[in-house]
């Protein structure tokens, strides 16, 4: 039996109780009564502790506890999904920007012709329709070194100058990664 139901039932009590005649029997059967009340208060209270304290040791070990459910307001009876309660919000047009086309530097133009033998007799022509394909180019750039070399036969000692980049890599766009090839075989 839950709550509500024990309550009901004390309630449909109240008048049988009131009917009795004999005053100690009766006086009996409204402490009894009180006594369930009172019981059932305190049993309430003990579950909402219980449950806290579960809460807190679900929460201890990493796990959730049991979700608080609010009751529904008497004023709320739209059981709606929320799409359907709240308005849609209007998605901001990206029609004031300006298009990216007119951004992309055109190396080259190539005109794509239709067949004519393909198009009906009273074909028109409408202008051209723009399409924009944007290629990386990687391209290598090989530059040979020729590194001056001296020999000294008093010091037995070979002498070689050394690799001097002219130009700022970081500044033409080129990779900073460089492999070398002296021309010797190991």
């Amino acid at each position: 039996m839950n709550r509500a139901q024990i309550k009901e039932t004390l309630e449909k009590l109240n008048p049988l109780i009131e009917s009795i005649t004999d005053e100690p029997v009766k006086l009996i059967q409204r402490t009894l009564v009180n006594l369930i009340e009172a019981l059932m208060s305190e049993n309430d209270e003990l579950r909402k502790e219980n449950q806290k304290l579960r809460d807190e040791n679900n929460r201890l070990k990493g796990e959730q506890g049991k979700p608080d459910i609010r009751k529904e307001s008497p004023g709320s009876k739209n059981h709606s999904s929320e799409k359907a309660r709240n308005p849609k919000k209007k998605k901001k047009s990206n029609r004031n920007r300006p298009k990216k086309k007119n951004r992309i530097k055109i190396d080259r133009v190539e005109m794509c012709a239709i067949d004519r033998s393909l198009l009906p007799d009273d074909a028109v022509s409408k202008g051209f329709s723009d399409v924009i394909v944007q290629d990386i180019i990687i391209k290598t750039e090989n530059t040979k070194f020729r590194k001056e070399v001296f020999y000294s036969r008093s010091l037995r000692k070979t002498f070689v100058a050394e690799l001097i980049f002219k130009r700022a890599r970081h500044l033409d766009g080129g990779c900073n990664g460089f492999s070398f090839f002296d021309g010797r075989t190991r």
